[in-house]
């Protein structure tokens, strides 16, 4: 596996996490952190 496609993998999971945590509905948008530097790291960097 080259580390073009791990990086790739790892970015594409970070935005699956990203959607399934504060993009299912109304209530998971307000939950976002008004601060985005205290968004996890598996959510967000």
């Amino acid at each position: 596996m080259s580390a073009n496609s791990l990086l790739s993998s790892a970015a594409g999971a970070k935005q699956r996490n990203f959607a399934r945590r504060y993009m299912q509905d109304k209530e998971s948008t307000l939950k976002l952190p008004r601060d985005p530097n205290s968004i996890m790291f598996g959510y967000w960097w």
